[in-house]
């Protein structure tokens, strides 16, 4: 599984991937900022916007994509409804259903353990001694 770094675009064409979209509201971001970030509450949405900023770019200027676009995806979730587990148990079931070999690797920065520690946290619930997907060439 890729997570971000334009793999809604790398996989495109690959029929055994799952897109999966995965959206929250601006201010429940901006929290999860300053919770788990760190981030100064005043410099909260300056945070968020210059991180969607980047993602935005990204997509655009190697792959020619909208990051946005929702026909990019397959699934869309919203984490801020589902919470980020309840959105894992329903990638993991898509994914299962669609015979996509499920796994979760998230190098995110919102990715915290519970001693508020930033890490890439990762979790594969039926493949955990595979390792992680590789991501694609050229990716930062």
């Amino acid at each position: 599984m890729l997570v971000g770094r334009g793999a809604q675009s790398v996989l495109a064409q690959r029929h055994d991937a799952l897109h999966v979209y995965v959206v929250a509201s601006k201010p429940w971001r901006m929290k999860l900022a300053v919770e788990r970030l760190g981030a100064d509450p005043a410099k909260a949405e300056k945070v968020v916007d210059d991180f969607d900023r980047q993602r935005d770019q990204y997509v655009r200027t190697y792959y020619d994509r909208t990051r946005h676009d929702p026909a990019n995806y397959d699934l869309v979730l919203n984490a801020e409804r589902l919470g980020f587990e309840g959105a894992a148990k329903l990638i993991v079931t898509e994914g299962e259903a669609a015979g996509v070999e499920v796994g979760v690797r998230m190098p995110c920065p919102y990715a915290v353990r519970s001693s508020g520690t930033r890490h890439a946290a990762s979790a594969t619930p039926s493949t955990q001694s595979k390792p992680p997907a590789p991501t694609a060439s050229g990716a930062p």
